[in-house]
């Protein structure tokens, strides 16, 4: 059933004889304000999409079971300010996105959905993640960009977290309001994306190194960072090889990365430090000690972007 941008659908009616309802799509139904109790009790409901209904502020229910269900979409759902809690049978749930709305909690059992793969709380107003993340193994794409989390107990990046989600291949915590980075940072082993854009602290972990497999570390508008640390080489069984080396791109103001970045990333990884003032005109900023280890390594500077350090590996072309 697809009812998107029915913007006269006000409610839901009862759904418990619609038995073989798999799929229902009510994204942008801007007047929808409540559901029947029945859509969270459905038992072969696959897909629930409910993005961009702007004036739903519940779910009908303090708990869903909905045993079938692989993907559940409430992006911009602007007044939503509580997820129910998850029935002991929801182990199908695959997609979990609660960006823009203004959720403060997650459920603690969300460690129970064994198949979770995306979980976007991008936006909301959650402040720290349940400990429970730590057990979903298939967990691929965290982004909690524009969260204030607080790491004052460690959260999910503890190390001391020995099950810790270490698939995890693309996480954004920018614009968190991190005055640090956790250790536990390095033990996300599979990462390819790490965006920590927009934060205030002054230099990263060096447990950051451990993650061999980064193609992309964002660091834009860190203001404050004013040193990098030792980064690894590529995994020798990725397909780019196992000389790559990080470009980095290093400004003092704001530039526009979007281009270079295109021509740099099908080659080479990137670290990208745009508008990172005390970064810029500290000399670690380029990254003395790689330039001190590895002679290869030359500063670039770039005629159409004057105000970033490009500092690029001559062994990438060969």
């Amino acid at each position: 059933m697809n009812f998107s941008f029915s913007n006269n659908l006000t409610c839901i009616p009862n759904l418990t004889s619609a038995l073989n309802l798999e799929k229902l799509s009510l994204e942008g139904c801007t007047n929808l304000t409540s559901l029947h109790e029945s859509v969270l009790l459905h038992k072969r409901l696959r897909y629930l999409n409910l993005k961009r209904c702007t004036c739903l502020e519940s779910l009908g229910r303090s708990h869903m079971e909905m045993e079938a269900l692989e993907a559940l979409l409430l992006s911009g759902c602007s007044k939503l300010e509580y997820i129910p809690e998850f029935g002991k049978n929801m182990k199908r749930l695959e997609q979990l996105y609660l960006d823009g709305t203004r959720i403060k909690k997650l459920p603690e059992n969300l460690g129970e959905m064994c198949d979770l793969r995306n979980l976007d709380v991008s936006g909301t107003f959650i402040e720290e993640l349940p400990s429970s993340i730590s057990r979903l193994k298939k967990l691929r794409l965290l982004h909690v960009n524009r969260c204030l989390l607080s790491f004052k107990t460690g959260g999910f990046l503890n190390p001391s977290l020995d099950t810790l989600s270490s698939g995890l291949k693309e996480v954004d915590l920018s614009s968190c309001n991190l005055s640090v980075v956790p250790d536990g940072i390095g033990l996300l082993c599979h990462l390819i994306t790490l965006d920590l854009s927009g934060n205030d602290f002054v230099s990263l972990p060096a447990s950051i190194g451990l993650l061999s497999k980064l193609r992309m570390l964002c660091l834009n508008n860190c203001k404050s960072l004013q040193s990098l640390p030792k980064l690894s080489l590529v995994d020798e069984d990725m397909d780019y090889g196992p000389r790559s080396r990080f470009n980095y791109y290093v400004s003092a103001e704001a530039v526009d990365g979007s281009k270079f970045y295109a021509s740099s990333f099908n080659s080479c990884p990137i670290v990208s430090c745009l508008n990172c003032p005390k970064l810029a005109v500290n000399k670690r900023g380029s990254y003395l000690a790689e330039k001190i280890l590895n002679s290869y390594l030359q500063v670039c500077p770039s005629p159409s972007l004057h105000t970033h350090t490009h500092i690029h590996n001559p062994l990438n072309n060969q």
